[in-house]
């Protein structure tokens, strides 16, 4: 039920905000604008996080390294 209400309406997301229209039997029956705020740690790393990028990152590096020395050793050998 619900959902029909909101079935054809509008929104408009500027600014962190939304604002809705709402239609039942073609007629507008509710309408408004919601501010949506964001979480308090938004847009910050946990020490962890960054710990875990910075570990994963040096992997990647460290095994393409080793396949790219294995590959010339391997083409030196034939």
């Amino acid at each position: 039920m619900i959902v029909d209400w909101f079935n054809g309406s509008t929104s408009d997301a500027k600014k962190d905000s939304v604002y809705f229209e709402a239609y039942r039997n073609q007629e507008k029956f509710m309408s408004g604008s919601v501010t949506l705020q964001h979480p308090p740690n938004w847009g910050k790393l946990s020490t962890s996080l960054l710990i875990g990028i910075i570990v994963g990152s040096v992997v990647i590096v460290a095994s393409i390294a080793t396949i790219i020395i294995i590959a010339i050793v391997g083409y030196k050998k034939v």
